[in-house]
C-alpha cells in the first residue's frame, strides 16, 4: 500500500475509528492522542499491509495494540510514581500479623513430609521444589512412570497423614 492510499483509506474511516477510539479511552483528549498514534504507527508501517485484506481490520488492530501498550505505560508509571518517603507515614501505622500459627503449622507439615518412605519423599521433594518429571527420572536413575507413580502415592498418602492430625480443621474430597 503506499503512503497516498494509507492517507485516503484512513481519511475515509476516520469518524469511525474516532468512535471506535473514544470507546476504549472514554474522554476526548484521549482518543484523539490514540487516533494520532494509531495514524503515525499505521503511516510508519503501511507497507506492511497486504492488498486485498480488510484495512479497517488492520488499522483497529494497530488501534487496540497501542490503546493496550499505553494503558500499560500508563498503569506502570502510576505505581511507582510516589516518592518512597510518602509511604513512611503508610508502613508506620500498618499493622503487624503473628505469623507464628502458620510457621508451627509449617513446621508441622515438613514433620509429616519426613515420616514418608524415602522412595515417595525424595521425589515429592524434589517436585515441590520445582523439578519436572523428567528431571526427577534423571536424578533418580528411575523411568518417569515410576516418578509419576511415586508422587501420587506420596501425595495420597500425605493426604490421609494431614486429615488424621487435622481431622476437624481440613476438609478433603
Amino acid at each position: 500500500m503506499t503512503r497516498t492510499d494509507f492517507l485516503s483509506s484512513y481519511a475515509s474511516l476516520e469518524s469511525k475509528l474516532y468512535a471506535f477510539a473514544f470507546k476504549l479511552t472514554r474522554n476526548t483528549p484521549d482518543a484523539k492522542d490514540l487516533m494520532q498514534e494509531t495514524m503515525v504507527r499505521g503511516y510508519t508501517n503501511c507497507d506492511k499491509f497486504r492488498a486485498g485484506t480488510n484495512f479497517k481490520a488492520w488499522i483497529t488492530t494497530i488501534m487496540r495494540n497501542t490503546f493496550s501498550n499505553m494503558y500499560r505505560k500508563i498503569r506502570r508509571r502510576n505505581e511507582t510514581s510516589e516518592a518512597v518517603e510518602s509511604y513512611d507515614s503508610v508502613l508506620m501505622n500498618k499493622a503487624v500479623f503473628n505469623l507464628s500459627e502458620s510457621n508451627i503449622m509449617v513446621s508441622e507439615l515438613i514433620s509429616i513430609v519426613e515420616q514418608l518412605d524415602e522412595k515417595y519423599k525424595i521425589p515429592f521433594l524434589m517436585s515441590y521444589q520445582g523439578y519436572d518429571y523428567q528431571e526427577i527420572s534423571v536424578q533418580m536413575n528411575i523411568p518417569i512412570g515410576t516418578v509419576k507413580s511415586r508422587l501420587h502415592t506420596a501425595r495420597q498418602q500425605l493426604r490421609v497423614l494431614v486429615k488424621s492430625n487435622y481431622p476437624k480443621t481440613l476438609a478433603y474430597r
